[in-house]
C-alpha cells in the first residue's frame, strides 16, 4: 500500500518450593552424613533479595505499619503475618482487617515490594522489559468482606494493575480472580471459579508500553500503559476494613517468586535527525537522476518500497553523501496480493478489504504467533538490502473495519512487537500513523511518520516525539502552501507536500520556523 488516509483522532531467583525431607536411614556402626536443613525463614525458601516488606503491625513507637528492609528480610519472620507454612513449602503473608496501615493509607497489607539496596521503592519504566513470575495461592479472605489483592503493579503511589481475588456474593471458599486496571475491573477474568488454596502460576509482563497478564501459562489480558517509577508487589493487600473481629484476615501463600528487568535493546547507526528533509517515493522506483535532484534540494533521507528495492538501490542512496539514510517501507497491518511473500499468509489472518485498495485486506494482528515470523522475514529483508530504518504501515487496524474484534491493546502489543523486531535486526523504526497511541508508542519507536495531520488539525500528539528529541515526518496532500505560510502546526516537524501517487515529484518541503 502506498498511502492512505486513516481515521482521525529478574531473573532474581525464581524459586519454586519443594519439600525437603530428612533422611531416616540408620546404618549400625557407621557415622551418618549431615542432612540438609529445612528452611526456617521465608528468606531461606525464596530469594528475597531486592524486596522489602510491609506488615500490618505497628512499628515501635508508631501507629503506622512496620516495614522491613532488604538487608534484614532474608532472615526475618513474624508469625502469623510472615512465616513458612506447616510443610515449609510456602511463605504465608497474612493481614488482619484491623491491622496497622501505611501513612495516608486505609487498608492493611502484608506485602513484598520491590526496593533498591537502600530500601527505597524500586523504580523502572514501561520502556524496559520487566517481568514478574510467581506461583501463589489465595488461601483465605476476610469473612465480612472477602476480597484482596495478591499481586499488583504500581507507578509511584498509583495502583496501575491489580490481581483481584473477590469472594463477595459467592459460595464460601471460592472467588473470582480478575484484573483491575486503573481502577476498573476488566471484563476478562483470569479464573471465574477459583477455589481458595489452589496454587496457580502468574506472570505480569510490563514492557514496550503495555502490560500482559498470563495465568497458568496462558495469556489472558494485554492493556496499553506507559509509565515511570514503577514496581511490582505481591502478598495480601486487603480491600476492606470490615471484619468479623480482630482476628478476621486475608492470606496468600507464596511458593515461588522471580523478577527480571532488562534494558531496551540498543540500536546503532543512522538515526533521523529532527528537522532534516526527506523524500518519500513509493509510487515508482527512484532513478539515479531523481535521487540526485532530491538530494540537491535538501533531502537527506529516502523512504522507498522495500519489496521492490534492490541492494543496489540502497547503495545508490548511501552514495549520495555522508549520513544519508535509506528507509524501507513495508506493510505490517495489511495483506497485499502483489507482494513476493503473499502466498505465505493463511486465510485465517486475512480480513476485510481495505477501503480504496481492492487488492489488499486487513490482517488480524491478534494472531501474533502466525504474523510474527512473517513480519520478521520482511524486516530481515530490509536489513539484508542495507536499509537503515523501517516504515511499517497500517498500524491502526483497531480503528478500522477489519473484520476482526481488534482492540487498542491488541494493536499496541502488535506494534510493540514490530518495534522489537526492527531493533533486533539493527534497524531504526518509525511509528506510522496510529496517532491516538502516540504517547504509548513513542518510547519504543525512533521517529514518527504521519499523513495529513496538518490538514485535519491533529498534529498535537506528535509533539511527544519532538519533546523527546526525535524526528517528526509529515506529508500533506492538499492545502500545504497555506499550512507552510501560517507556520506548520508542529514546531520542528519535517513536513512536505506530495501527490497521493507518491512519485518523485512534486516534493515541496518546509520546516516550521518555530522548530
Amino acid at each position: 500500500m502506498l498511502c492512505r488516509r486513516r481515521q482521525p483522532l529478574s531473573t532474581l531467583g525464581v524459586a519454586l518450593a519443594c519439600a525437603l525431607f530428612l533422611s531416616a536411614a540408620v546404618m549400625l556402626g557407621e557415622a551418618q552424613p549431615a542432612s540438609a536443613a529445612a528452611p526456617s525463614t521465608p528468606g531461606q525458601l525464596i530469594d528475597l533479595r531486592g524486596w522489602g516488606l510491609t506488615l500490618p503491625v505497628a512499628a515501635p513507637g508508631s501507629v503506622n505499619a512496620r516495614t522491613v528492609g532488604p538487608a534484614a528480610l532474608p532472615a526475618y519472620s513474624l508469625p502469623p503475618h510472615f512465616a513458612l507454612n506447616s510443610t515449609r513449602t510456602a511463605v504465608l503473608l497474612r493481614a488482619h482487617t484491623s491491622g496497622a496501615v501505611i501513612p495516608g493509607g486505609t487498608l492493611a497489607r502484608t506485602e513484598l515490594r520491590e526496593v533498591s539496596a537502600s530500601g527505597a521503592t524500586d523504580a523502572w519504566t514501561s520502556a524496559t522489559s520487566n517481568v514478574l513470575t510467581t506461583r501463589q495461592a489465595v488461601t483465605h479472605l476476610p469473612a465480612a468482606s472477602p476480597w484482596s489483592v495478591p499481586a499488583e503493579v504500581r507507578a509511584g503511589s498509583t495502583d496501575v494493575l491489580q490481581i483481584l481475588a473477590d469472594g463477595r456474593g459467592r459460595p464460601a471458599g471460592t472467588a473470582t480472580l480478575c484484573v483491575r486496571f486503573r481502577g476498573i475491573v476488566q471484563a476478562t477474568c483470569l479464573d471465574n471459579n477459583y477455589v481458595l488454596g489452589r496454587a496457580y502460576d502468574l506472570s505480569i509482563n510490563v514492557s514496550s508500553g503495555a502490560i500482559t497478564v498470563s495465568y497458568n501459562k496462558i495469556v489472558k489480558l494485554t492493556v496499553a500503559y506507559a509509565g515511570t517509577n514503577m514496581s511490582f508487589r505481591v502478598g495480601t493487600h486487603l480491600q476492606t476494613k470490615q471484619g468479623t473481629g480482630a482476628n478476621d484476615y486475608g492470606e496468600t501463600a507464596l511458593f515461588g517468586l522471580g523478577v527480571t528487568h532488562a534494558a531496551a535493546a540498543p540500536t546503532k547507526g543512522w538515526t533521523p535527525k529532527p528537522g532534516v528533509q526527506w523524500q518519500w517515493q513509493l509510487g515508482s522506483k527512484p532513478t539515479a537522476a531523481e535521487l540526485t535532484t532530491a538530494y540537491a534540494s535538501g533531502a537527506r533521507a529516502f523512504d522507498i518500497d522495500g519489496d521492490a528495492a534492490t541492494s543496489a538501490d540502497v547503495t545508490a542512496i548511501h552514495a549520495l553523501g555522508a549520513g544519508v539514510g535509506a528507509v524501507c517501507y513495508i506493510d505490517v497491518g495489511g495483506w497485499e496480493d502483489y507482494r513476493s511473500d503473499a502466498a505465505k499468509f493463511p486465510a485465517s489472518v486475512k480480513g476485510n478489504s481495505i477501503d480504496g485498495w481492492p487488492s489488499e485486506r486487513w490482517l488480524d494482528v491478534r494472531q501474533i504467533a502466525i504474523l510474527k515470523p512473517l513480519m520478521q522475514a520482511r524486516i530481515k529483508m530490509c536489513a539484508s538490502k542495507g536499509f537503515d530504518g523501517v516504515e511499517p504501515d497500517l498500524m491502526d487496524g483497531y480503528q478500522n473495519n477489519t473484520g476482526f474484534p481488534i482492540t487498542a491493546a491488541h494493536q499496541l502489543a502488535y506494534n510493540r512487537m514490530i518495534a522489537d523486531l526492527a531493533h533486533a535486526a539493527g534497524l531504526k523504526v518509525a511509528q506510522k500513523g496510529a496517532i491516538d497511541q502516540t504517547a504509548a508508542m513513542q518510547p519504543y519507536f525512533d521517529w514518527t511518520i504521519n499523513e495529513q495531520c496538518g490538514q485535519y488539525n491533529e498534529c498535537g500528539p506528535l509533539s511527544a516525539y519532538a519533546k523527546a528529541g526525535k524526528a517528526v515526518w509529515i506529508v500533506e496532500y492538499s492545502g500545504f502552501p497555506k499550512v507552510c505560510a501560517i507556520d506548520f502546526p508542529l514546531a520542528g516537524a519535517s513536513a512536505m507536500y506530495k501527490s497521493v501517487t507518491l512519485t518523485a515529484s512534486p516534493r515541496t518541503p518546509c520546516r516550521s520556523s518555530a522548530g
